[in-house]
């Protein structure tokens, strides 16, 4: 059986969203904490706010510009903020890439950034 490209990149892009690295990251100086829960549940530990909401990713999930110059494959909807990221794994790295944001929280802005994050065990306070 031959395999296109097209065929080979849908199932990785599948396996990627299916094995996505959903759980609890930080960054290097564990001061803005992520948290993906079950149950499309979000928290966020950061210096200024933590705060609570809901997250939804599928590859393509929101973009940028008319012609989709860029995508990204996470929503994260914090009160009347929402932010699109680009995700992924880099490594041992959870790598988040702001694509766009709505709404304005002078509180909510450290969510809606460019990030490296590692791994955690647990959340803030455990």
């Amino acid at each position: 059986m031959e395999v296109s490209y097209s065929m080979l990149v849908m199932v990785v892009t599948s396996a990627l969203a299916a094995d996505a690295p959903w759980g609890v990251w930080a960054d290097k100086e564990q001061k803005h904490t992520y948290a993906f829960l079950k149950n499309n549940e979000f928290r966020f530990w950061g210096e200024r706010v933590s705060t609570n909401g809901v997250w939804q990713s599928t590859p393509g999930i929101c973009w940028l510009g008319d012609n989709k110059r860029q995508t990204g494959n996470l929503i994260i909807y914090v009160d009347t903020v929402q932010s699109c990221m680009q995700a992924e794994l880099l490594g041992n790295r959870f790598v988040l890439c702001e694509i766009w944001k709505k709404g304005f929280d002078v509180n909510l802005t450290e969510i809606c950034v460019n990030r490296v994050l590692t791994n955690r065990t647990t959340m803030p306070g455990n």
